[in-house]
């Protein structure tokens, strides 16, 4: 049977149907593709909150929250106007790698917000290694394939889609209901793949048993973030984002490092929640036929 010779209503079901298919194989595909999986509980111990936060949010998310734990220490004076930082007192004590590597920088001059971060990848290369042998990330091609392949699902549905709208067309049939849910499925599409992938399944099941062994944590911060030492201020803001900073004396930091408008979810393409959609559509049938499709 020819599925291009499906009538108008009959291809619009078969049409959601595939759709559905496609997207359910597409988020298995990328669920198979962020191998491995299992339980690596026994490496929490060995993470510090930098290497937290590169799970969490990926280089950037690193630097960003070395500069928000310099300044709640009192090492690091903040200009939000400029978005420049500056040196207010010499550490008291001993230094996270990264913290070090941030306040060197700004010490040799790099004192701008863009300048600080274009370092990132520098900066975070020792952790990116760390997290690699212990397959908590996943190298850069298979990430790129986890990230595009299950897209590529949606697009075999539009290509169908689309076929059969211009069988559709040349029989002077209408099709704008298959039109509507080819944009769909196409929006549908992007949302799979713009969102970057980073963690393997076992990264985001550690940073999930991260969040769950420290829920006490952002209760603390947010009533009195001044007695917290930097290290568990860095890992709050690792593993719940930095939107509770916006009720303490560090809401200037936050609104500068991750401005509402971009701070919306410390949850990267990688982790658990690597990504979701949901769509619906649905249409009615005029006079003169069902066609909608391009039906026979």
């Amino acid at each position: 049977m020819n599925v291009f010779d499906l009538r108008g209503p009959e291809f619009l079901l078969f049409y959601f149907f595939l759709v559905v298919f496609c997207f359910i194989a597409a988020l298995i595909l990328r669920w198979w593709l962020r191998a491995p999986g299992g339980d690596m509980s026994h490496l929490i111990r060995d993470l510090d909150p930098f290497e937290a936060a590169y799970l969490a949010g990926g280089p950037r998310m690193v630097v960003d929250i070395a500069l928000a734990a310099l300044v709640h220490g009192e090492v690091l004076n903040l200009k939000r106007s400029s978005q420049t930082f500056s040196i207010s007192n010499p550490p008291a004590g001993n230094l996270n790698r990264i913290e070090r590597a941030v306040y060197d920088l700004i010490e040799q001059g790099t004192y701008t917000l863009s300048g600080l971060r274009a370092s990132v990848e520098e900066i975070t290369a020792p952790i990116h290694e760390k997290l690699l042998i212990a397959n908590l990330v996943l190298p850069k091609g298979p990430a790129l394939t986890a990230q595009i392949a299950p897209a590529l699902m949606m697009v075999l549905a539009i290509i169908i889609g689309i076929a059969k709208i211009e069988i559709g067309v040349s029989r002077n049939r209408p099709v704008g209901f298959l039109v509507f849910m080819c944009v769909i499925t196409g929006i549908v599409a992007l949302v799979l793949a713009l969102p970057r992938v980073r963690n393997t399944r076992t990264g985001s099941a550690m940073l999930s048993r991260l969040r769950e062994q420290n829920s006490a944590l952002r209760t603390s911060v947010r009533a009195a973030p001044k007695r917290v030492g930097h290290e568990d201020l860095a890992l709050a803001i690792a593993l719940f984002g930095p939107a509770f900073l916006a009720s303490t004396d560090l809401a200037g930091v936050r609104q500068t490092l991750w401005p509402p408008s971009s701070s919306g979810s410390s949850c990267s393409s990688g982790s658990s929640c690597s990504s979701g959609s949901s769509c619906g559509g649905g249409g009615g049938c005029g006079g003169g036929g069902c066609g909608g499709c391009g039906g026979g």
